[in-house]
């Protein structure tokens, strides 16, 4: 096949009507002009110029091979022109980690507000924070607070944990055990429950374990499902326990899919973050992020 250069420069010499001229127009050397004439007329085996001291004028041949070419490589042309203006105005880019669930509940409804070209990538927030440090992500919407003087941690949610089952569980033993006051009795009856979790570490149950029981929670979940959502639908329909932002789960809650058992002897809330480097966005770019968080 030809080389496609070869006719952008016969091109450029038809329109031209000088080495020179092409040359400035395709931002080459002119020896390059010519080399690519040279190779094209060696191609097609006839001259497609005559030469002239002051222009080259275009032959019988030549004339025919612009004829032919000149609607292909201008649509060519167009579609570049087009595709490279339309990067430029998607310019800049926002990449933000996020876990699923978080951005389906307080994010996806708001994209149409951004000016940005936002690239979004879902995962655990200790895999997103990795990104974060490497440069990766602008920005990650993570459940704790960076330890690292480079990178911003600022508080923008906070979201209340809730206990929650089945309506299938039966809970009443569990409220009897509650309204005696036995603190000791209420943790033996759920650690005897099956529960699901978020991640091994149990980040949330473990949160309010330590304020409602003062110690971390002895339980082995029977499933970790890393996506809160999915642990939502897996309980409505299982005799399962989990601890789960409330935020979450709303409209199942309402909807009588889920049972909010118990809210604790205090309430337990978790504060989300947006983490970025400090020197590594700009302002315009922490405002596009702030106004998605933005009812």
């Amino acid at each position: 096949m030809v080389n496609l250069e070869w006719y952008r420069t016969f091109k450029a010499i038809y329109t031209a009507g000088t080495l020179t001229g092409a040359a400035k127009e395709l931002a080459i050397t002119q020896p390059n002009v010519s080399q690519h004439l040279a190779a094209l007329e060696n191609y097609i085996g006839v001259e497609l110029f005559e030469r002239t001291a002051r222009k080259m004028i275009a032959t019988h041949y030549g004339k025919v091979l612009y004829t032919k070419i000149v609607g292909a490589l201008e649509t060519l042309e167009s579609v570049e022109n087009s595709f490279h203006k339309n990067i430029i105005k998607q310019q800049p880019t926002i990449s933000i980690g996020a876990p699923r669930e978080f951005f389906h509940a307080m994010v996806a409804s708001r994209i149409a507000k951004s000016g940005f070209q936002i690239n979004f990538q879902f995962g655990l927030t200790n895999d997103l924070l990795a990104k974060l440090e490497k440069s990766q992500l602008n920005f990650v919407f993570s459940n704790y607070a960076m330890d690292n003087s480079n990178f911003a941690s600022e508080p923008i949610f906070t979201e209340k944990l809730v206990l929650v089952s089945s309506p299938k569980l039966n809970i009443q033993p569990f409220k009897k055990l509650v309204a005696s006051g036995d603190s000791q009795k209420t943790e033996n009856w759920l650690k005897q429950q099956k529960w699901l979790a978020y991640s091994s570490d149990l980040a949330l149950i473990r949160r309010f374990w330590l304020i409602n029981f003062q110690k971390r929670p002895a339980i082995q979940p029977s499933f970790i499902i890393p996506d809160l959502d999915t642990i939502a639908k897996a309980i409505a329909t299982s005799k399962a326990l989990s601890i789960l932002p409330e935020y979450l789960v709303k409209s199942a809650l309402k909807q009588k899919q889920l049972v909010k058992i118990w809210p604790g002897y205090a309430p337990v809330t978790n504060t989300l973050y947006l983490c970025y480097h400090k020197n590594q966005v700009t302002p315009a770019q922490l405002t596009a992020v702030h106004n998605l968080l933005k009812k």
